[in-house]
C-alpha cells in the first residue's frame, strides 16, 4: 500500500509539472488523438456472491488501486489494459439473516444443527476477499460520433470488458474478528463493461471518473457455499491519464505550395497548368496593393497643371479624384476576421459562424468584391494530407458563405497545406486567411 501511495504522489507531481510546462512553452509536435497513454486509477469496489458488500447489517465498501495503459486509434476507439489490486468486504444478506442458515465444519450450509458438528451462524460471519484483477477494455467514445462534440475536451466512453481475476478469501467472525479459515484461493473469468467520462486538462493530461460491472465464473468470491447465482464486482473511481501520443511524420523541407481547389479535386491535372498557378501566387500581394492605391495618377497630374490655364478645371479634378481616393482607402481598410478550426477538423464551430456572417455582410456591402479563402494546417501529419485538409477548411467557409446568399463565383478556395511560417502551431492549424482579389 505504501508503494502505491508513493507511485500516486509521483504521478501527480508529474501531472503538475506537465501542466505548468504547457502553460509556458509549446509542446513538441505530437498527435494526441492517436498513440499510447498510461495512467493511475483507484476507487471503491463492492461485491456480491453468497455474502454481499450491501449486507443485512451495514454497507462494507472496499478499496482498489492500479495502473492502466492503452492505445488510442482515433476520436472513437481505444484499446486499454488495466491491472489492479484491492480488497472487498462482505456480510450476510437479508435472506440469509431471515433464514437462520448455519455454516458447518464440513463447509456445507445447514438449516438445523446436529450434535456432531460445530456451526457458525451466517449472521455472525463476514468475508474479507483480496482481489487482483487484470482487464482488457475496448473504449468507445460516444461523443466522437457527432461532429459538434468529436473535438471536445470531454469523452464519454462505453467499454466492453473482460477480466482475469484472482481471489483470496478469509472468513472471520464479526464480534471479535476471529479468523475461521484463511486463504481460500481461486481464479475467475470475468466479463462486463465500464462507463467512464474524462476531461482533458491539457493536451497530455486527462482526469476522469469510471464505473464498472463484471460477473465472474467459477466459485464464489466470498468462499461461502453458493446460494445465489450472483457473483459480481461493481466498482467506481477516478482515473488520471497521461497521453504519450505519436510523433508526426517528418515534414518536407520545401515550403508547402498553394494549390487551388481545381488541382486537388482533380479538375485539370496538367503539370504545366499547376506550374502556372504556382507562378501566379506571388502576384497576389501586388493585386491587393493595386486595388488599394488610386488608379489614375495621370489624371491627378493633369488636373494640377490645368489650374494655371483655367479656374473651372479645379472643382472637376477634386470631384473626380476624392471619391476614388476614399473608395481605395475603404477597400484597403477592410479587415476580414480569421476563422479558427479545431485540431484535425474541417467543421466550423458554432462560435466561429458569426465571423462567416460578418464576411458575408462585407461582401454584400461591396457587390464587386471577390475573395480568396486560403486554408492552412499545422505540421502534424504528412504534406499531402494537410493540403487536402486545408482545402476542405477553405471549402467549408465557402459553403457557409453560400448559406448567407454569397454566390460561389465570388469566392475562390485555396489549400495551402502546412503553414511553416505561422507564429504558433495552434494558429497554423486553425487559421483561414482571406484576401481581396480581382
Amino acid at each position: 500500500m505504501r508503494n502505491i501511495l508513493l507511485l500516486t504522489v509521483a504521478f501527480v507531481m508529474l501531472a503538475a509539472t506537465e501542466s505548468a510546462a504547457q502553460g509556458n512553452t509549446e509542446l513538441e509536435p505530437r498527435d494526441f488523438e492517436r498513440g499510447w497513454y498510461i495512467g493511475l486509477q483507484g476507487g471503491i469496489p463492492t461485491a456480491e456472491a453468497t455474502f454481499s458488500s450491501f449486507g443485512a447489517d451495514r454497507f462494507r465498501p472496499g478499496w482498489e488501486a492500479g495502473l492502466h495503459a492503452g492505445y488510442r486509434f482515433n476520436h472513437i476507439l481505444a484499446l486499454e489494459a488495466t491491472a489492479a489490486i484491492g480488497q472487498v468486504f462482505m456480510g450476510e444478506q437479508d435472506c440469509c439473516f431471515d433464514s437462520d442458515y448455519l455454516l458447518g465444519a464440513d463447509w456445507n450450509r445447514w438449516k438445523y444443527p446436529t450434535a456432531d458438528f460445530h456451526y457458525y451462524p451466517y449472521s455472525e460471519l463476514k468475508s474479507h476477499t483480496q482481489l487482483q484483477r487484470y482487464g482488457l477494455h475496448l473504449n468507445i467514445n460516444m461523443l466522437g460520433f457527432f461532429p459538434s462534440t468529436r473535438d471536445s475536451r470531454w469523452r464519454l466512453e462505453l467499454a466492453p470488458s473482460i477480466y482475469a481475476v484472482g481471489s483470496s478469501s478469509d472468513l472471520r467472525t464479526k464480534s471479535d474478528d476471529k479468523l475461521i479459515v484463511a486463504d481460500i484461493n481461486s481464479w475467475h473469468f470475468g466479463y462486463g463493461g465500464r462507463l467512464q467520462a474524462s476531461y482533458a486538462l491539457t493536451e497530455r493530461l486527462d482526469l476522469g471518473i469510471y464505473g464498472g460491472f463484471a460477473h465472474h465464473t467459477g466459485s464464489t468470491l466470498d468462499a461461502m457455499p453458493q446460494i445465489h447465482l450472483t457473483n459480481f464486482v461493481i466498482d467506481a473511481g477516478l482515473k488520471l491519464t497521461y497521453a504519450i501520443g505519436t510523433k508526426p511524420r517528418a515534414k518536407s523541407t520545401a515550403a508547402a505550395a498553394l494549390i487551388p481547389a481545381s488541382a486537388l479535386l482533380g479538375e485539370g491535372n496538367d503539370t504545366a497548368e499547376q506550374d502556372e498557378v504556382a507562378n501566379e501566387e506571388p502576384a497576389e500581394v501586388e493585386v491587393v496593393e493595386r486595388k488599394a492605391m488610386p488608379q489614375a495618377p495621370p489624371a491627378e497630374v493633369s488636373t494640377e497643371i490645368k489650374p494655371a490655364v483655367g479656374i473651372k478645371a479645379e472643382p472637376q479634378s477634386e470631384a473626380t479624384t476624392e471619391p476614388q481616393t476614399e473608395q481605395a482607402t475603404e477597400v484597403a481598410e477592410v479587415e476580414f476576421p480569421v476563422i479558427y478550426f479545431s485540431f484535425n477538423s474541417v467543421w466550423i464551430e458554432p462560435s466561429e459562424r458569426g465571423k462567416v456572417k460578418e464576411i458575408s455582410e462585407i461582401l454584400k456591402a461591396n457587390p464587386e468584391m471577390r475573395i480568396r479563402v486560403t486554408g492552412s494546417c499545422c505540421e502534424i501529419g504528412g504534406e499531402e494530407v494537410n493540403k487536402r485538409v486545408s482545402l476542405q477548411r477553405a471549402e467549408a467557409v465557402k459553403r457557409v458563405l453560400g448559406q448567407w446568399l454569397i454566390p460561389a463565383e465570388r469566392v475562390e478556395t485555396v489549400g495551402a497545406g502546412i503553414a511553416h511560417d505561422a507564429p504558433s502551431r495552434k494558429e497554423a492549424r486553425n487559421a483561414t486567411v482571406i484576401e481581396i482579389i480581382k
